[in-house]
């Protein structure tokens, strides 16, 4: 039996999304992970990984960071160096130790805009171009690469995600389904707008609580998440005398999912957002979905009028026009393409992808 490779691979912190395609590799591969801390200020911690079964370390521990300084000097024993996110600063210290000691690396793109930074940018052009592969999540991060002098034929293109397949619904929820999670979840029993991201101002709820004046007597919406910006948003709410807003703490994934079912749009008005998993998981659930061309998984996976609509960003007209077509819509058809379109974006088929591109920068 031949001995597995040895592979260190390197991620900020340990999301789900990362820790689930980790744990896969890991049946492959023999995995070593550095995170390079635990949490992050603008999410809940209750959502990353406490535990994650794997052979890692953290670089806010004193030992971690002792392991860390060790592995730089001795690299040549692994096979292949993973970088998930490739531009914070010691991922930057393990790829210059990379292309000191000739040791192949492969880089991670979730999806990026690019920015005008002559030395940022002159940095990533060198490390890019060193890098043995790219893992791509689709065109908006082949395209960054591509821009950074990467060689095409080095891509590796993956469906980011955050679902298992089993997570995938097979059919949009039935009526008699929306009212009884309702009814669990203390709703009333309306059209129902939901949108689930932190409330930090880059998520634009503000834009979305400034165009629900148009749809707040006879629908509800939920905004779900949690942050600073709660007051800000309760404050517009009582401005507006809304009725039927619900602001919404943070909800683990599988209550989260019960509020997807029992909603039949969902909205996401971001500013900003590289990929957005949350419109996958809406997709999942069955639901037509309306963002933002700012929110680069959106542009991926919506077509307009087919599986949902986009709208240019911080324009409140232009999203109220895709919320009334949101609700004359047919929810049933455009639900049925989205779960058909999400059907490959799932943990399974992301490791897939990426051990037969490991495998083959291996031979």
């Amino acid at each position: 039996m031949s001995k597995k490779k040895k592979i260190l691979a390197f991620a900020d912190f340990p999301s789900p999304y990362r820790v689930e395609v980790f744990k896969g590799l890991s049946e492959c591969y023999d995995m070593f992970v550095i995170f390079d801390k635990m949490s992050d200020q603008n999410r809940n911690a209750d959502w990353f990984c406490k535990s994650t079964g794997l052979d890692s370390v953290s670089l806010l521990d004193e030992e971690g960071r002792k392991r860390f300084e060790r592995e730089l000097l001795e690299l040549n024993k692994y096979d292949l160096i993973l970088a998930y996110d490739y531009h914070i600063k010691n991922a930057i210290k393990l790829e210059i130790s990379c292309i000191r000691q000739h040791v192949p690396y492969v880089m991670n793109c979730d999806g990026a805009f690019i920015r005008k930074n002559p030395i940022k940018n002159m940095i990533k052009r060198y490390l890019i171009r060193h890098a043995s592969g790219y893992f791509a999540s689709g065109k908006h991060a082949a395209e960054y690469f591509i821009y950074f002098g990467a060689d095409e034929k080095k891509i590796y293109y993956h469906p980011f995600t955050s679902l298992h397949s089993s997570e995938i619904y097979e059919y949009p929820a039935l009526e008699q389904e929306k009212i009884a999670l309702r009814t669990e979840l203390g709703l009333s029993n309306q059209t129902t707008y939901i949108s689930i991201g932190q409330f930090i101002p880059r998520k634009g709820f503000d834009v979305l609580l400034n165009a629900w004046k148009e749809y707040d007597n006879e629908n509800q919406l939920l905004i779900i998440g949690g942050g600073d910006e709660k007051e800000k948003y309760e404050n517009t709410i009582r401005q507006n005398k809304y009725k039927n807003v619900h602001l919404i703490d943070y909800k683990p994934k599988e209550t989260i999912f019960k509020y997807y079912r029992a909603s039949d749009i969902f909205i996401l008005p971001t500013r900003e957002d590289v990929w957005g998993l949350v419109v996958n998981e809406a997709m999942a659930c069955g639901l037509p979905v309306i963002s933002t061309d700012m929110c680069l998984g959106a542009t991926e996976l919506i077509e307009s009028k087919i599986n949902g609509e986009i709208v240019p960003v911080d324009n409140e007209e232009e999203l109220i026009k895709a919320m009334q077509w949101g609700l004359f819509c047919d929810r049933k058809k455009i639900g049925v393409n989205n779960i058909k379109k999400i059907q490959e974006y799932t943990y399974e088929n992301v490791v897939d992808k990426h051990i037969n591109a490991i495998n083959e920068i291996l031979l």
